[in-house]
């Protein structure tokens, strides 16, 4: 086995200019198989009957306009559970307590940020 593959090395570097151009032939070659028989892509995703889609599915149902925009949440916390809760940049909880607990407050931040999030998501 060991002289086979010295032939094979040996073969190889002679060859060297040869050896380089068939392998650029295969990878342009399946490149361009890829490109013939490849599927096309797709950016959605859905896990049916979880509660996260249940509020996407609410979301697009209340304001069709949405089309799945997006929030940055940051979960803060230790070895006891969460402690910290950061939406888009405004501390909700903080030490384990709500900060913001009216709803009626909760929902005029998410009426005001609602634009500015439409905006990011190239929607509105």
């Amino acid at each position: 086995m060991a002289s086979v593959l010295y032939r094979l090395g040996g073969w190889t570097f002679d060859h060297r200019r040869l050896v380089v151009a068939i392998w650029v032939a295969v990878v342009l070659g399946f490149g361009a198989l890829a490109a013939a028989v490849g599927g096309s892509q797709s950016n959605s995703f859905t896990v049916p009957g979880t509660e996260s889609q249940r509020a996407l599915d609410l979301l697009k149902k209340e304001f069709p306009g949405t089309g799945g925009a997006v929030a940055r949440i940051v979960f803060g916390g230790g070895s006891r559970g969460v402690r910290d809760v950061l939406v888009d940049g405004t501390l909700l909880v903080r030490g384990g307590a709500p900060l913001l607990f009216d709803p009626a407050e909760i929902r005029a931040k998410a009426a005001e940020a609602l634009p500015a999030l439409l905006q990011r998501a190239q929607v509105a």
